[in-house]
């Protein structure tokens, strides 16, 4: 849920951002936003905005006393959709982070392979000629058909350095490796890319440089090998855009205050992610004649309760813990008690309670093997320790005809707990 909930939040705020990036000339302010969003979206899902811990319930298979200890073979597992889907996802992660070091070792070959000339901060490099002119930290690279604007690059690309674009580069490529399935990020770092040349325009046309460099931008070589983890000097994707903006005319200071509206987007996300996690977590009673495990309950949480020993050792202290009555025997008092119990933040056995009745005497052993079962490892919900409710079915069956006097009536073993997501009733009881 915590990958669905960052990419949410991604996207909630680089609509709302992008509305107003194209707009106004507030470079500076432009790229602080566009470089804040990411880490936001991962940190906001982290964010709770009550303390008050959520429940989850499950409904576990039932169990009739006197079966006693199941074996390995007994219990099957399946591989959960959620499982599936984080293990894509990790290795999508894996195959572009190793990606992103085939590219960044790439570059730092081709940066040997090159002769420069130092220039003040930088180091600069008039040989390359399958690229366009691009720097990368204080290394510029000058194609050979830009020779003729060859100050007027090298001072642009010395701005990039001062301002330190190549930094944003690097963590926006490693925010792709981790939104890898996501094109939102893709089109934020285009934006982002796209910002520091507004931002090194507004420098270079402010008269530092010569009056003609709108020109100078317009004639450049403009080839399609573009680094991505580079500043390039021209491009033909964002050409058009950097003239418009060079053309345009600065915004106002005052409306500096409109990118306030990014804190109700921020607030907005929080309110859905929250909204999201109570309608998935709220505790509900399932239905009593059924051996069903919730599938959106059981995939809210991020680590499930562990009995000591696991799944095994507890149907093996429950098959032989629970002791039928003799005077429920002599009665002839049978059904299945539904308990339930709570498995709080330290993995105590709290609030056992009888949902479903059968009589007093089967309702207070059921009660009293419950209460009495150690402690558990508890759950988690995205790192955070949560209680987990419990619903446990406890067949009571007297002997047949057949069979001796207060022999306790051996059914099949009951079946297995459902992988999460998967619904299906008892068989048989």
């Amino acid at each position: 849920m915590y990958i669905i909930y960052s990419n949410l939040t991604l996207l909630i705020l680089y609509v709302t951002a992008v509305t107003l990036l194209r707009k106004f000339t507030f470079h500076q302010m432009n790229r602080f936003i566009l470089m804040a969003i990411p880490f936001i979206s991962v940190a906001i899902p982290l964010v709770k905005l009550t303390g008050i811990s959520v429940a989850v319930t499950q409904l576990l298979p039932t169990i009739t006393p006197g079966i006693g200890v199941y074996t390995q073979e007994t219990f099957t597992s399946s591989i959960s959709l959620l499982e599936v889907f984080q293990f894509v996802f990790l290795t999508g992660v894996l195959i572009s982070f190793i990606l992103l070091l085939i590219k960044t070792f790439k570059l730092s070959i081709f940066i040997r392979s090159q002769q420069f000339v130092k220039h003040d901060s930088v180091n600069i490099s008039s040989g390359t000629s399958n690229l366009s002119s691009f720097s990368f930290g204080k290394w510029i690279f000058i194609n050979k058909a830009d020779n003729k604007h060859y100050e007027t690059i090298v001072e642009h690309e010395k701005w990039h350095h001062q301002l330190n674009h190549t930094y944003d580069n690097v963590i926006y490529e490693l925010f792709r490796c981790f939104f890898w399935f996501n094109p939102v990020i893709y089109m934020m770092h285009k934006e982002l890319r796209n910002n520091h040349e507004f931002q090194v325009d507004a420098f270079m046309n402010n008269g530092y440089v010569e009056e003609n460099y709108l020109e100078t931008v317009v004639q450049a070589n403009s080839l399609m090998n573009e680094i991505s983890l580079a500043n390039n000097f021209n491009s033909k994707s964002n050409l058009v855009k950097r003239i418009n903006m060079i053309t345009k005319k600065s915004t106002n200071k005052r409306k500096r205050y409109i990118y306030l509206v990014l804190l109700p987007a921020v607030i907005f996300s929080m309110m859905i992610i929250a909204c999201s996690e109570e309608s998935n977590n709220i505790l509900t009673e399932p239905e009593v004649e059924t051996n069903v495990i919730s599938g959106k309950d059981v995939q809210a949480l991020s680590k499930q309760p562990n009995y000591p020993g696991g799944i095994e050792e507890l149907y093996a202290y429950l098959g032989s813990g629970i002791k039928y009555p003799p005077e429920a025997k002599e009665q002839g008092i049978e059904g299945k008690v539904f308990v339930s119990f709570v498995i709080d933040e330290l993995g105590r056995i709290t609030k056992v309670n009888v949902n479903k009745s059968v009589h007093e005497l089967l309702d207070e052993e059921a009660i009293r093997a419950i209460s009495a079962m150690p402690e558990w490892t508890p759950g988690e919900l995205d790192g955070v320790k949560v209680p987990v409710e419990y619903v446990l079915p406890i067949q009571f069956k007297l002997a047949t005809d057949d069979m001796k006097d207060g022999q306790k009536n051996i059914e099949n073993p009951p079946p297995p707990p459902l992988p999460p997501g998967d619904n299906s009733t008892e068989n048989g009881n």
